[in-house]
């Protein structure tokens, strides 16, 4: 009896977008943050210290999310057997054989 490969049937399965519209979700909802941070404002319910507020969380999601990229790049970087650090420096010294510890020890701290 022959067995059937996991490719094709996660394959066989589809994606996500080919059940479910987002396009329409996300057009509404942002609609209504548009609406309601619009009509705040106008209607004088928002003032500077809600701007700030939000300039403050923009804030936080970057760095958050700067600080992420560095993580995965860094990971990967440190998991490549071609592009890490190890690869490139070993053999020159000592402590250059000695990177694999060093990268070994950065990820584990991520």
């Amino acid at each position: 009896m022959p067995t059937p490969s996991t490719a094709t049937l996660w394959t066989s399965l589809g994606t996500l977008e080919s059940y479910m519209d987002f396009t329409s979700l996300f057009s509404v909802g942002h609609n209504y943050i548009s609406s309601t941070v619009i009509s705040g404002f106008i209607s004088g319910k928002l003032g500077a210290s809600e701007a700030i507020y939000g300039a403050d969380l923009m804030y936080l999601v970057m760095s958050l999310a700067a600080a992420a990229f560095v993580v995965v790049k860094s990971i990967d970087t440190g998991v490549s057997f071609s592009r890490g650090l190890y690869a490139t420096y070993a053999g020159g010294s000592a402590f250059s054989n000695l990177l694999y510890l060093l990268e070994a020890l950065l990820i584990l701290s991520w």
